[in-house]
């Protein structure tokens, strides 16, 4: 239901689950319900509803050594500081990103992360690192694309793009924003908006 916006009827999803899980006394099971609740409200444009769901199943989900889940639920929290314009604290998600990256064994995940971690460095003006890691994601996407996940080979180019703008490389920042366009789904307004905007 979430992955097709259809969003109230996964909230209720959601709910249903906490109860489910609550009754059988199962904790991780919780957490990663509070996780995915998280990261729909992000979707749905809520990052200050997302923001202490998603903090409070991150440590739930460390303690347990959940680490695919609680990387994604950090990459959450970075784009939900980043959506509330708060950098230094997406940029604190950072250092775990990385060791999280390291730890799964699906190299997909980790340049999920990875690109989360260059987003928080670029809105802190750690502008040459985050183009590395952006460089890097770039290399990974022409050779080996299936390396990447969906959200990451749709978020890349916008990435790149912002960096670009920023180098005042004007023209390569509008390859990127149509590089962006042409990978977008019609349906998802945020990411054609950013694509639009840039």
């Amino acid at each position: 239901h979430g992955g097709l916006r259809r969003y109230d009827e996964a909230l209720a999803d959601y709910a249903q689950a906490r109860v489910a899980f609550t009754a059988a006394g199962d904790r991780l099971a919780l957490a990663r319900v509070d996780a995915y609740q998280g990261l729909l409200d992000i979707s749905r444009g809520r990052p200050a509803d997302a923001l202490p769901v998603l903090a409070g199943a991150a440590e739930r989900l460390q303690a347990f050594h959940a680490l695919i889940e609680e990387l994604h639920t950090r990459v959450g929290l970075v784009y939900a500081h980043l959506a509330l314009l708060q950098p230094a604290q997406a940029l604190a998600q950072n250092a775990r990103l990385a060791e999280l990256g390291e730890r799964v064994g699906d190299p997909r995940r980790r340049h999920y992360a990875d690109l989360a971690r260059a987003r928080g460095l670029a809105a802190t003006g750690h502008l040459a690192e985050a183009q590395a890691i952006v460089d890097a994601l770039e290399a990974t996407a022409a050779a080996e694309p299936a390396l990447l996940l969906e959200q990451t080979r749709t978020w890349l180019p916008l990435v790149a793009g912002q960096l670009a703008l920023v180098r005042d490389d004007a023209a390569d920042a509008v390859i990127q924003a149509r590089g962006a366009l042409a990978v977008t789904d019609e349906d998802d307004p945020i990411e054609r908006a950013a694509a639009f905007l840039l």
